[in-house]
């Protein structure tokens, strides 16, 4: 009996030093190494948010992953993944938290855009694609009324790099379809026109995604927190992106 006691004790005390580690944890200033994963196509929106993250927390080591592909978080030692997804994926192991909508839109040059008066057309115009794997591709576009419409294209060029191919629909190579941030400079200088603005890519939900299997680390919520709270306002104010 009296041993049992003394165990259950030992126990408790043990439980009890844990949970005070973990509130000085959480305590402690946000310090050591994060890995960040997120898509090309964020990283200028989001550039000026980490640079601020980084001079707040001058301990905090970033190791930001620019990719495009879906990456592994434990597999990868991801610490938390910024996604945009048409439809957010339910994983046991993942937490998410949104921070916005997205959605692409199409652009071109001025002269292009002008050739440009029914969505059928665009299958047979030159385009530009953000996808380098295939020959072919399919855009599925949608208005805000609920119309859907698919269209397959053939790029005249395709990379996964937006710049480029916003650097390419201003030289007048072909239509492209963009996520609106990417092109927006180029549209209020007139390099770039909106062509059917009734018609936008699928919407998509921008959102981290982190495992808390383990707890968070002060610097991974530091960085979660800061992402939410100072998120680009002029993406997350508008409800129609990809």
């Amino acid at each position: 009996m009296g041993l049992a006691f003394y165990e259950r004790c030992q126990a408790i005390l043990a439980e009890a030093e844990q949970a005070e580690a973990l509130v000085l944890q959480a305590q402690a200033e946000p310090h050591g190494r994060i890995r960040f994963s997120c898509p090309t196509g964020m990283i200028e929106p989001i550039s000026d948010l980490i640079s601020s993250f980084l001079a707040r927390y001058p301990k905090v080591r970033l190791q930001l992953v620019a990719t495009d592909r879906p990456v592994d978080l434990i597999e990868e030692r991801i610490d938390v993944a910024l996604r945009v997804r048409a439809a957010l994926t339910s994983d046991a192991a993942l937490t998410m938290r949104s921070l916005g909508r997205s959605t692409r839109i199409l652009v071109a040059c001025p002269q292009l855009a002008s050739q440009v008066t029914d969505v059928a057309q665009l299958a047979t115009l030159p385009t530009l694609a953000t996808h380098d794997a295939a020959d072919d591709l399919e855009w599925h576009l949608e208005t805000e009324d609920g119309r859907t419409h698919v269209i397959r294209v053939e790029p005249r060029m395709g990379c996964t790099d937006m710049a480029a191919v916003r650097n390419a629909a201003v030289a007048g190579l072909g239509i492209a379809i963009l996520p609106d941030h990417v092109c927006r400079d180029a549209l209020r200088a007139g390099k770039l026109v909106h062509v059917l603005p009734a018609w936008r890519g699928l919407q998509g939900i921008v959102h981290l995604v982190f495992t808390t299997r383990r707890g968070l680390p002060p610097a991974v919520r530091a960085l979660i927190d800061h992402l939410a709270a100072g998120f680009p306002r002029e993406i997350v104010a508008r409800t129609s992106w990809d």
